[in-house]
């Protein structure tokens, strides 16, 4: 809950971390 709170509250970071989970996941199927 508090994690998702931090999210919403920082929606930039949450996007920031989707691209970097977003890049890892290409970088592992390369």
């Amino acid at each position: 809950m508090k994690r998702t709170r931090a999210s919403i509250q920082n929606p930039a970071i949450n996007f920031r971390r989707f691209i970097v989970n977003l890049s890892v996941q290409t970088f592992l199927v390369l």
